[in-house]
């Protein structure tokens, strides 16, 4: 479902779904030592409901310009 949203909609979809899934596992993320995270993520894929991953990513209000200013941001940081 992920690939025919991007098809359609671009990439505005890649990254709602990964602000999505940080969203949800954010509870879980900030219980586990930095190695942990890892395995956590790892295993991430099949645990995943992804009706409500894409719902949720749907929900959030992400502009394209968004997208560009924390591009920028970082690319500035990185020349630093």
């Amino acid at each position: 479902r992920v690939w025919d949203c991007f098809l359609a909609e671009g990439w505005k979809v890649p990254y709602r779904v990964m602000l999505a899934l940080l969203e949800q596992a954010t509870p879980d993320l900030l219980n586990l030592h930095f190695e942990e995270i890892l395995g956590y993520i790892r295993e991430l894929p099949l645990k995943v409901n992804g009706g409500k991953v894409m719902d949720d990513a749907f929900k959030i209000p992400l502009r394209w310009k968004h997208i560009q200013k924390y591009a920028k941001e970082y690319s500035e940081r990185e020349k630093s």
